[in-house]
């Protein structure tokens, strides 16, 4: 392995040439690298301590990755697979006010150019599910970044397995 060599400044040597004086070294050797100011750079051994945090950033980076994934944040709804943010839940819960003030029994949800029109009584429903759905995804994923905060050895972290106990997916049906 080639060693890699770094001058007082903390500038890294770019395997060509150093100068030394008044002339030019092209591929120096390790006394002239060492005579023209350089010596080799050991690239620090971490701490186990470190390389615990270091783990354990990783691993709820993962959580975090895995929580926004479609392996979480999914349900079905006449078997198209989709997912509403909490802020279009937001919205949904409002329009579902909205319609029912204004005299309507029947609602449109528009997915994918889609729209799949139902009761209202039934998307109040589907929507408090959903919101039930997220809370407990949302608790779990929290769930694990603490187990994780808590772990103590470099095996732990590793073999935690972060995609277990989220509550299944939802699969909703609007018959025709």
């Amino acid at each position: 392995m080639n060693k890699i060599w770094i001058d007082n400044s903390g500038n890294f040597w770019d395997g060509s040439y150093i100068t030394i004086g008044n002339s030019t070294v092209w591929n120096p050797t390790d006394d002239q690298l060492t005579g023209g100011g350089y010596r080799e750079y050991v690239k620090p051994v971490p701490t186990l301590e470190e390389l615990i945090a270091k783990a354990k950033a990783e691993k709820i980076a993962d959580i975090e990755e895995y929580d926004v994934s479609s392996a979480v944040n999914e349900f079905t709804l006449n078997g198209v697979a989709m997912w509403r943010d909490d802020a279009e839940r937001t919205k949904l819960a409002k329009r579902f006010d909205t319609d029912e003030e204004d005299g309507f029994n029947t609602t449109k949800l528009i997915y994918d150019n889609v729209a799949y029109v139902l009761p209202i009584a039934q998307a109040r429903i589907m929507l408090h599910r959903l919101e039930s759905y997220a809370r407990d995804c949302f608790d779990k994923t929290n769930e694990h970044k603490l187990n994780v905060a808590n772990l103590t050895t470099l095996e732990e972290i590793e073999n935690y397995d972060y995609t277990k106990g989220y509550p299944e997916k939802l699969f909703f049906v609007i018959p025709d």
